[in-house]
């Protein structure tokens, strides 16, 4: 026999004197991986929750960062595109404030990504020969006494008919065949690796890269940081003057993709490249992550030779700082990555900031001051004294320097 420690010895004898409890019996468990992929999946549509879906807007969640580890099924069924389908709606429908507005974007920009390929590459003499030739049969039909058009509108009218769709199923589904052309085009393209949105999607997962496009080109941007600790509101337009060096590097960035004219005093129309330029403005103190900040437009911009600027600003989204550094060689200008904030978030910082909120009035949504494309100007919105002195003092300045500079002009014909 092995030789016992007293001490182990003691403690032995103890467990021996005392009651041990009885073994719970074991419940059957439910055959979950019996099931087939369909019952699967729509048990992962209740179970599982989306990046970006909670109130605290984490990029992690159950159907990316838990379920896929389970096993190669379970990571497979997560790539279902009907689970992202469900995913987007469900989305859609609980804050429409952000993702309505964000799947606009992309489809608005895969409709202009189509106009500037179809540019691009100039139409072949044999599809001109084809629609001439198209065009002749129409004429000929028309003389038979049928109508071309008649006949093509009726199938329309039964497939409305057949299927009536919601707003977000149709803007979903609106989004998707868009995307699915635009990516067709850039293959049938004469240059596809000229591709600004970074369309390569395929039929099976299509809603899973609209979800990835929303959130990269809306929810989630990088962008350059002004910091200047203040007050702004959404809707309100100041304006603002940049001397500093680092700020000199941010709005000649900013301003580098769009004609000279929105850089030199022009109004900028952002239906020539889909948008306003961005940045963002940091106006709560520190400058660190988990703290608000405001995304702002340039409406209008005029950068002088030597690299200052005045700008008119349009506050157009509260955001969180997620994660915020310095860009080296740059004069010390900060870059940081943001995510917008909900509606319910912005109310709060809204109220906390003026004591009331411009997000519940009914004007906001119906002018489309959400929506940061092609907005008209008779929309922009001024409040405040402050604000209307700032951008007097703007266009007084560059009045003044127009006058300054043609009275020199003048003198020097007259000395000539």
């Amino acid at each position: 026999f092995h030789k016992v420690h007293p001490r182990k010895k003691e403690h032995m004898e103890e467990t021996e004197n005392t009651i041990m409890p009885r073994a719970l019996p074991s419940s059957p468990c439910f055959p979950l991986m019996d099931l087939n992929d369909d019952l699967l999946t729509n048990i992962l549509t209740f179970l599982s929750d989306a990046p970006f879906e909670g109130a605290d807007m984490d990029c992690k969640s159950s159907l990316t960062h838990t379920l896929p580890y389970i096993n190669h099924r379970i990571q497979k069924l997560c790539e279902q595109d009907f689970l992202w389908r469900t995913v987007l709606l469900r989305l859609l429908k609980r804050e429409p404030y952000l993702w309505e507005e964000g799947v606009h974007r992309v489809l608005k920009g895969c409709r202009r990504e189509s106009r500037r390929i179809s540019a691009d590459t100039n139409e072949s003499v044999s599809n001109k020969k084809q629609k001439l030739a198209a065009q002749k049969r129409e004429g000929e039909v028309e003389e038979n006494g049928e109508s071309p058009t008649s006949q093509r509108r009726e199938p329309k009218s039964e497939e409305k008919t057949k299927s009536k769709k919601s707003h977000e199923e149709s803007l979903i589904d609106n989004t998707v065949e868009q995307m699915i052309l635009l990516s067709q085009k850039q293959c049938q393209s004469t240059f596809p690796k000229q591709n600004k949105l970074g369309l390569h999607i395929t039929k099976n997962k299509s809603h899973l890269c609209l979800f990835q496009q929303t959130v990269s080109t809306h929810l989630r941007q990088t962008h350059p940081i002004f910091y200047m600790p203040g007050t702004v509101r959404l809707g309100c337009v100041f304006g603002l003057h940049f001397f500093e060096p680092r700020y000199r590097v941010l709005i000649s960035e900013v301003m580098s993709s769009y004609p000279v004219g929105f850089r030199t005093g022009d109004v900028i129309d952002a239906s020539t490249e889909g948008r306003f330029p961005e940045f963002v403005y940091a106006h709560v103190a520190p400058l660190a992550p988990t703290n608000p900040a405001c995304i702002v437009q340039v409406r209008q911009c005029h950068i002088y030779p030597d690299g200052t600027a005045d700008v008119l600003l349009m506050p157009v989204a509260y955001v969180w700082m997620e994660r915020v550094w310095e860009r080296p060689n740059s004069g010390g200008l900060a870059c940081g990555r943001v995510v917008r904030m909900g509606k319910e978030a912005s109310r709060a910082l809204e109220r906390s900031l003026w004591g009331s909120t411009r997000l519940d009035s009914a004007d906001w949504e119906t002018n489309g001051h959400g929506n940061n494309e092609e907005e008209d100007e008779d929309d922009v919105i001024v409040d405040g004294e402050g604000v209307r002195g700032s951008i007097h003092a703007i266009l007084a300045y560059l009045a003044a320097r127009e006058q300054g500079m043609q009275e020199f002009e003048n003198s020097e014909n007259n000395q000539e």
